[in-house]
């Protein structure tokens, strides 16, 4: 694979995955705002906490929902080790109250796995993840929204941590969830499918990714149309793929059909219109 394959593939997945933050004066002003609107949650959250603590008692599942609140608050401020200390307590009251088998339990335990993510410790965070799936399938069964959740957080960080088969493994089961909940044309079961065929991309097999591509921008058709970027996001995917199987001919119709949809929807200075216009000029 060359130089150019790898750069285009790297940002082509951080536009369609990523949102990255603008360093503007006005998005700063707007982040500091924010983040003082957090700080004042954190603040009323511990004095719900004190107020619930001593009208209700420490064992009252309000309290544990209070400290399970406080966690998320110092999460949006990016204080993860404070958030995880809220988070243990907030576990503790949950195990009290009703077991190691319920709902609560574990959305305290995913919440503990998305603060130990972005700490970076991702083995840690698989391990609460994975407490958190065999809790919410005990309590829900197969199909629920959470477990597609939790499923797609342990596809993400398996991925992460390069062991491809077992994020796959994950991925196809959230896509299975979603199309039991959402029926098989749905904008999750898309985005599952995408997250399928960039793991068999990343894992080199192009010809178990296209089929995942290929059924994404089917589903996405259905729901958006022929012009939606949607359909260039896809269309860039399989275009990638043929590409890299020296299939330039198939490659070249799914570059040009994103370049198209791009242009229009963005205008031709745009980064993902100039990327798929490269994408089709190393076609010819």
């Amino acid at each position: 694979m060359n130089k150019f394959f790898l750069l285009i593939f790297v940002l082509s997945c951080t536009l369609s995955f990523v949102t990255c933050s603008k360093p503007t004066s006005q998005s700063s002003q707007t982040v500091k705002k924010e983040s003082k609107a957090v700080t004042k949650d954190v603040a009323y959250f511990e004095q719900v906490l004190a107020h619930d603590e001593q009208m209700l008692g420490k064992e009252s599942p309000a309290v544990a929902k209070d400290l399970n609140n406080l966690g998320q608050a110092w999460s949006d401020v990016g204080e993860f080790r404070s958030a995880i200390q809220y988070y243990e307590q907030a576990l503790d009251a949950y195990d009290q109250l009703y077991g190691k088998e319920h709902a609560d339990v574990a959305l305290v335990l995913y919440n503990l796995g998305d603060a130990w993510q972005e700490l970076g410790d991702l083995q840690k965070a698989a391990q609460y993840f994975q407490q958190a799936l065999e809790i919410l399938k005990k309590v829900y069964g197969q199909a629920h929204k959470d477990i597609a959740s939790v499923l797609n957080s342990l596809g993400q960080v398996w991925n992460h941590l390069g062991d491809k088969n077992k994020a796959i493994a994950y991925f196809e089961e959230m896509v299975q969830v979603d199309i039991r909940i959402y029926g098989p044309q749905h904008a999750k079961v898309s985005s599952g499918y995408n997250f399928l065929g960039a793991a068999w991309q990343e894992l080199g097999d192009f010809k178990k990714a296209i089929p995942n591509f290929e059924k994404a921008l089917s589903i996405d058709r259905k729901l958006y149309g022929n012009s939606d970027p949607a359909i260039a996001r896809d269309s860039n995917y399989l275009g990638q793929a043929y590409y890299a199987l020296g299939d330039k001919k198939n490659a070249a119709t799914y570059f040009k059909a994103a370049y198209q949809i791009f242009e229009k929807a963005y205008g031709p200075e745009n980064s993902q219109t100039q990327i798929a216009k490269k994408w089709l000029d190393q076609c010819k």
